[in-house]
């Protein structure tokens, strides 16, 4: 006995997840997530902003906007160029020495001295 299989064709603009019993179903979901939106509001995007504001303002007790000259400011700044410049000599210094040694030293025991020390630490 053959039966036969019958297909229904579902118009494009109409799917299955568009069904209004899984749209009661997302509301919990995004509840659970509105704690974790909260956080980062109040906690990076809230202060970056005062930051930006700050940043664009003369100083903060007479509000005068100075637009991008506290950056020229800074840029022009000996002792800031030189801070910059030693961070990135550091960083391209201590990044890879830092890669090197975590990968190489257990690869190469015997260059160590305290074995049983190292093989706890790591």
């Amino acid at each position: 006995m053959k039966t036969k299989l019958r297909i229904e064709k579902i118009p494009r603009n109409q799917t299955q997840n568009s069904t209004p019993k899984n749209k009661k179903h997302r509301k919990p979901e995004t509840l659970f997530l509105l704690p974790s939106l909260i956080g980062v509001l109040v906690f990076f995007l809230a202060p970056f902003g005062v930051i930006f504001y700050y940043a664009l303002i003369n100083n903060p007790m007479q509000h005068q906007f100075v637009f991008f000259d506290n950056f020229k400011a800074l840029l022009s700044n000996s002792a800031f160029r030189l801070a910059a410049v030693n961070t990135v000599s550091f960083s391209l210094a201590a990044v890879p020495l830092a890669v090197i040694l975590s990968l190489g030293l257990p690869c190469c025991p015997s260059l160590i001295r305290l074995k049983s020390f190292v093989k706890c630490i790591c």
